[in-house]
């Protein structure tokens, strides 16, 4: 695997830990979304699919935007 870090952009190998993003798909070395290695070995064990901390911003964003749209219309 040669992709890079959605947050440093730095290549993701083998020797790293690395984590998928469920919904931007892109690859994010552990460290770079604060998650030691019993962080990702108990979501290891979990089935909940994993999303980064750019598109949980993202994400609460746009649920912050709809809920302020709803307020002013």
């Amino acid at each position: 695997m040669n992709v890079n870090c959605g947050v440093c952009k730095t290549i993701c190998t083998v020797n790293h830990d690395c984590i998928l993003c469920e919904l931007c798909e892109t690859w994010h070395h552990a460290c770079c979304e604060n998650l030691d290695k019993e962080k990702l070995k108990k979501m290891g064990q979990d089935d909940k699919p994993y999303i980064c901390t750019i598109c949980k911003s993202t994400h609460d964003m746009n649920i912050l935007a709809m809920r302020l749209t709803k307020v002013w219309l």
